[in-house]
């Protein structure tokens, strides 16, 4: 926030600070009005749109129990409130990402990659540190569609794509 500064303009301005410093790699993440506006707007159906997510991801589940290739990840625990903004599947061994990204592309169906090991990004440099368990469990995630706007129709059309998309590719 503010830059890494030590203190803001606000609080030099105030005379609670004459200087600042910056300790830190920072940023300036202030909003502008627009922006406020449609935040405001957004959070009035906020609720309903976690609800509808919900749902999806419910529905997503059923379909999906049992499919060859795939295990939808992190059931949502019992009594928990979430957001459901991602609706991720974990490949089987042996199943190809890419082969399974571009047959779903190939029918339409967008799919993403939520997220790479965060010990890899170049920010941490060579880091020569190993996580086995992370590395393979990222190398087999795969973000299916998942929306407020969505349709019902719109998830069993992704989810049909499993019998002849997701399958082992050795």
């Amino acid at each position: 926030r503010s830059h890494g500064m030590t203190s803001l303009s606000w609080q030099r301005h105030q005379g609670h600070a004459a200087a600042y410093d910056v300790v830190a790699l920072g940023h300036n993440f202030r909003i502008d009005e627009p922006r406020c506006a449609l935040g405001l707007s957004r959070l009035a159906r906020l609720d309903d749109d976690n609800r509808r997510r919900a749902a999806l991801d419910a529905r997503y589940r059923d379909l999906l129990a049992g499919a060859p290739g795939l295990t939808p990840a992190l059931a949502p625990p019992a009594g928990a409130t979430l957001a459901h903004h991602l609706f991720v599947v974990v490949l089987d061994e042996g199943v190809d990402r890419q082969t399974v990204r571009e047959q779903l592309g190939a029918a339409g169906i967008q799919s993403s990659v939520h997220y790479p090991p965060a010990h890899r990004f170049a920010i941490y440099g060579e880091a020569d540190s190993s996580l086995p368990v992370t590395e393979d469990v990222a190398g087999r995630i795969l973000t299916l569609p998942l929306f407020a706007h969505m349709t019902d129709e719109q998830v069993e059309l992704v989810a049909q794509m499993r019998p002849h998309h997701l399958r082992a590719v050795r």
